[in-house]
C-alpha cells in the first residue's frame, strides 16, 4: 500500500487545526515541499516548508492559482475559499511526524546508512545487490536531509522486503529526528571524515552523533578503520568490515579479484574498482548484502557491472534550439521525477521530450506502471522507449507522440524520422543502453573544453547574501556579459525560480532574449539603446538613463515606460551630477509619459576597506540626491546603491533594493563571505595526447623551457581563444591533473597548451582541472595582475557551458 491519510487522520498525527473546520473531501496521496513538484490532480498536499533561507509560505498563493487545493501551513496564508489550510505549530516537525507515521506501515526491514562519506555510493551498490533476490527500496539520489528523509519514507510503498534510507547530519541535535523516521533494524556507518566537522566539537562527538542513528538497530556493519567503534553506546551487535584481522567480514583486493571472508565461509568477486574509497564502500555493501542471504553467484553477475552513481543532472545546449537534460549515468526510477522537475524549471522550450531506457533487469512491472503514472501527470509531449520490456508496455505511455525501440542501435536506425528541435530534452538510462551516445547526437558540437556552472551553489549563496539583509530588503541579480560568463538564460531562470526580484543586463538585446525564453520578472537594462524606443514597453524592459541626451529621447518619444535615474555620486562614470539637480528636475517634470520606476548609484571603492570614507561620502550624497527626487516629484521609487560588497559590508547604505553579481557566483570582492560561499565555476579540459621529450628539447613555439633531463610532456585542449591567458606560458602557472600541480611548459598557444607531467600518473582523455574549488579562480586572477570579473568574461564562447544539479 501507498501513502494514503484521510484529513481528519493528517489532522491528528500532526497536532493541527484545518482553518475554517472544512476538510478535504479525498485522501491525501502525495506530499511535495518543492512548488517545481506540483502536479494538477487530487490528493496531494503541500507542506510550506520554512528554513533560515526558504520559506514555502512565499509559494502558496501561486500554487494555489495553479490548481493546489491542499496545504500544511506555521502561518495563515490568503488563499481562495476553495483552499484548505491546515496550520500546525512547526511544518517540518508536521512532515516528519507524517513520514513517522507512515513508517509504522512497512512490512520489510529498514536499513539505515550514515558517515562522512560514502552514504549514496553504498545505498546504491547494496540497493544493486539486494535487488537480485528482493523486493527493495532505497531513498532517491542524495536525499538525506531532515526534510529528504521525510519525503523518501513518505515515497515508499509498505510491501518491501527491505528499505534502504541514508541519513546526513552537520550539528548536534539533528540526528534524534532522523532516528525516529526511520527506526533501522540494520545500520551501516560508512566513514569518519572530515566532512561537515564544523558543527561538532571533535572527531568523537561526531561519531556519537551519528551513531544516535542506531539507538534501537538490531546489528551495525562499521569500516574497520572507524577508531571508536569499541565505545559504540547501544546494544546493537556490531559487525566489523575491512582488512583488519579482528573484522567478522575481512576483505583483500588483489588485482582485479575481491575477496571476502568469514571464519567460516570466502568468496572471490571479480571488481574493477581500485581505489581505497571505492574498496571501502563495496566492502560494507557486499558484506551486508551476504549477511541478508544474497547468493554469492547472483552477486558475481551484478557485482563488476556496479559503477560510482552520478549525483548530478547536466544542462546543455543541444542541435536546432533544443535543450538537453542529461541524466545518463543512473536510471533511478526513483529519482525520474526530481529529473522531470529540473527538465520543466530550466526548460525555454514549450514542448518536452523524454528518452527513457528499460529498468535494471529484474524490475517488476510495478516500477514500470509507476513510471509511466509519473510521466502521464507530467503532461510531456513526447516519449521515446529504449528497451524490450518498454517496447512491450507502450499501452502504459498517454503522451500525445510515442515511439519505441528494441536498443539503442535501432533509435538510431530510426532517428532521422524523430523530430528533436525545439525541444527540451530529459535523457535518462541504464548504463548499459550506452544513452550518452544519444546526449552526444543531439548536443550542440563543441569542443571538450567545459565550464560547468553549479546551479545548487549558486541558489545557495543567494539565500546566504539575502538572509545578511533586512526582509523588506529586495534583490536584483546582474546577468550581464553572459551572467558573468555563465549563461544568462539559464542563470536567469533559476533565480526567477528562486523568486528575486529584479535582473540587469547590459544591453537591451539581452533583455528581449530573456523575455523570449519565458523569463518575467522586472528586467533593468544598463546602457539603453535610442534607436528603436519602442521594445522597452514592448517587452517590458526598463531602461537605465543617466543622461540629458537619452532623458530627452525617452521624453520626446511619449512612449510609457518604466525607467530607472542613474546619479553620479562620485564614480564618475555614468549618471546625473549633484550639480546638475534643478536641471535634471526641470526635464523630468516634462516628462509625463515616463515612471520613475527606481532611482541607483554605484559604488566605486566598496570593496576597499581603505576607501571607506569616500563610500560614505558616496552614500550620503546619494541620499541627498534622491531624497531631493522624491520630494520634488512626490514619488516613492525603488532605491538601489548596493553591490555585492556594499550589500555585505554597509548595511547602512540605505535603499529597499541591492544588486548582486559576482557574490552570487562564489566570489566575494568584500572578504567577509569568502569562507561561506560556495564554488559555482568550474573550468576544465582534457589530455588530448601524452608523449616523452628528450634532454636538451625544447616545447611549442620558440623551442622554450628547455631542460637536461627525460621528461613527459600531456598536451591540454585549452588555449587563449577559450581564454587560457597566454601569460601563463613557461612556467607561470599550473593545472591540476589527478589532484597533482602539473606545470605549463611552453608557449600557450591558440588551441592547446603543454603541461609537464613527469611525476604524474595520468592517461590520454584524463580531465584537467584549470580553476575551480581546488583551484580557486582568484589564483589565476592574481597571476594575471587583475580581478576574477575579467577571468569569467573572458571564457570564449565556444567553450561549452555545462550547467549541473543535484536536485
Amino acid at each position: 500500500m501507498s501513502f494514503s491519510f484521510s484529513a481528519q487522520q493528517l489532522a491528528e498525527i500532526t497536532q493541527g487545526t484545518w482553518l475554517g473546520g472544512v476538510l478535504p473531501p479525498e485522501n491525501l496521496t502525495f506530499v511535495f515541499t518543492d512548488s517545481r513538484n506540483f502536479v494538477n490532480r487530487s490528493g496531494g498536499v503541500f507542506f510550506a516548508i520554512k528554513g533560515e533561507r526558504f520559506d514555502g509560505h512565499r509559494f502558496c498563493t501561486d500554487l494555489a492559482g495553479l490548481g493546489q487545493k491542499v496545504f500544511v501551513v506555521s502561518q495563515e496564508v490568503g488563499l481562495p475559499d476553495n483552499c484548505h489550510q491546515l496550520l500546525v505549530d512547526d511544518t517540518l516537525k508536521a512532515l516528519q511526524d507524517l513520514a513517522s507515521a507512515h513508517r509504522k506501515y512497512f512490512s520489510g526491514k529498514v536499513i539505515g546508512i550514515t558517515g562522512s562519506n560514502g552514504k549514496t555510493i553504498v545505498k546504491e551498490w547494496l540497493f544493486d545487490l539486494l535487488g537480485t533476490t528482493f523486493k527493495t527500496y532505497k531513498s532517491p539520489k542524495s536525499f538525506n536531509s531532515q526534510v529528504g528523509v521525510a519525503l523518501s519514507i513518505l515515497n515508499a510503498d509498505d510491501d518491501c522486503d527491505y528499505y534502504i534510507f541514508e541519513a546526513g547530519i552537520s550539528q548536534i541535535n539533528e540526528m534524534q529526528k532522523l532516528e525516529k523516521m526511520i527506526k533501522p533494524e540494520i545500520g551501516i556507518f560508512t566513514h569518519l571524515g572530515k566532512a561537515h566537522s564544523d558543527g561538532f566539537a571533535s572527531d568523537e562527538e561526531k561519531f556519537f552523533e551519528k551513531c544516535r542513528l542506531f539507538k534501537h538497530t538490531q546489528k551495525v556493519f562499521f569500516q574497520d578503520r572507524i577508531q571508536y567503534i569499541s565505545l559504540f553506546p547501544y546494544k546493537g551487535e556490531v559487525v566489523r568490515v575491512g582488512n583488519d584481522f579482528n573484522s567478522e567480514y575481512l576483505f583483500a583486493f588483489y588485482e582485479n579479484t575481491f575477496t571476502v571472508k568469514t571464519l567460516t565461509q570466502s568468496w572471490n568477486f571479480e571488481f574493477h574498482n581500485k581505489d581505497d574509497a571505492s574498496k571501502n564502500n563495496m566492502g560494507l555493501a557486499l558484506s551486508v548484502a551476504l549477511d541478508t542471504g544474497v547468493r554469492p553467484d547472483l552477486i558475481k553477475d551484478k557485482i563488476d557491472r556496479l559503477q560510482a552513481p552520478s549525483m548530478r543532472l547536466e544542462l546543455i545546449e543541444g542541435k536546432n534550439n533544443s535543450t538537453i537534460v542529461n541524466d545518463t549515468w543512473t536510471n533511478d526510477p526513483d529519482a525520474l521525477s526530481a529529473a522531470i522537475d529540473f527538465l520543466m524549471q530550466q526548460k525555454k522550450q514549450s514542448l518536452t521530450c523524454l528518452i527513457l531506457s528499460d529498468y535494471p533487469e529484474g524490475a517488476g512491472i510495478e516500477v514500470y506502471q509507476k513510471a509511466a503514472d509519473l510521466i502521464n501527470r507530467k503532461a510531456l509531449n513526447m516519449f521515446v522507449g529504449i528497451g524490450q520490456v518498454w517496447a512491450t508496455k507502450q499501452e502504459l505511455i498517454h503522451t500525445p507522440y510515442k515511439n519505441f525501440f528494441q536498443n539503442t542501435a535501432q533509435f538510431f536506425e530510426n532517428i532521422e524520422r524523430l523530430s528533436f528541435d525545439n525541444k527540451a530534452i530529459l535523457i535518462k538510462g541504464s548504463r548499459r543502453f550506452r544513452l550518452e551516445q544519444i546526449a552526444s547526437r543531439l548536443q550542440q558540437k563543441t569542443h571538450k573544453t567545459t565550464l560547468e556552472i553549479n546551479l545548487d551553489n549558486l541558489a545557495y549563496n543567494f539565500h546566504l547574501i539575502k538572509n545578511r539583509l533586512q526582509p523588506d530588503t529586495n534583490v536584483m541579480a546582474m546577468v550581464k556579459a553572459f551572467a558573468y560568463g555563465s549563461g544568462n538564460y539559464e542563470v536567469a531562470k533559476l533565480l526567477e525560480y528562486h523568486r528575486v526580484d529584479y535582473l540587469a543586463v547590459a544591453y537591451i538585446d539581452e533583455g528581449i532574449a530573456l523575455r523570449n525564453s519565458g523569463v518575467k520578472i522586472p528586467i533593468l537594462v544598463l546602457n539603453p539603446e535610442l534607436q528603436d524606443l519602442t521594445k522597452y514597453p514592448a517587452y517590458e524592459l526598463e531602461p537605465a538613463i543617466g543622461s540629458f541626451a537619452q532623458l530627452e529621447a525617452f521624453i520626446h518619444s511619449g512612449l510609457s515606460i518604466k525607467v530607472h535615474l542613474e546619479l553620479d555620486t562620485g564614480m564618475h562614470r555614468l549618471g546625473f551630477q549633484l550639480f546638475e539637480k534643478e536641471e535634471l528636475l526641470s526635464s523630468l517634470k516634462t516628462a509625463h509619459s515616463l515612471v520613475i520606476q527606481g532611482i541607483f548609484t554605484h559604488l566605486a571603492a566598496s570593496d576597499e576597506q581603505n576607501k571607506d570614507a569616500q563610500t560614505y561620502q558616496q552614500i550620503e550624497e546619494f541620499k541627498e540626491f534622491s531624497r531631493f527626487l522624491m520630494t520634488q516629484l512626490n514619488c516613492q521609487p525603488i532605491l538601489h546603491i548596493s553591490n555585492s560588497a556594499g550589500a555585505i559590508r554597509f548595511a547602512e547604505a540605505g535603499g529597499n533594493m541591492v544588486r548582486l553579481g559576482i557574490s552570487l557566483y562564489g566570489i566575494d570582492p568584500s572578504g567577509v563571505l569568502a569562507k561561506e560561499l560556495k564554488t559555482v565555476f568550474t573550468f576544465k579540459t582534457h589530455i588530448t595526447q601524452i608523449k616523452n621529450i628528450r634532454a636538451g628539447e625544447g616545447v611549442g613555439y620558440g623551442f622554450q623551457n628547455v631542460e637536461n633531463k627525460e621528461r613527459k610532456i600531456a598536451i591540454i585542449a585549452v588555449g587563449y581563444a577559450d581564454g587560457f591567458n597566454r601569460k601563463f606560458s613557461r612556467h607561470n602557472h599550473f593545472v591540476l591533473i589527478n589532484g597533482q600541480k602539473a606545470e605549463i611548459v611552453g608557449n600557450v598557444c591558440m588551441d592547446m597548451s603543454m603541461v609537464d607531467v613527469t611525476d604524474i600518473k595520468c592517461y590520454e582523455g584524463d580531465s584537467v582541472l584549470l580553476f575551480g574549488e581546488e583551484l580557486p579562480i582568484n589564483l589565476w586572477a592574481e597571476k594575471l595582475d587583475t580581478i576574477p570579473y575579467e577571468v569569467l568574461s573572458s571564457i570564449s564562447q565556444r567553450v561549452r557551458r555545462v550547467f549541473v544539479s543535484e536536485s
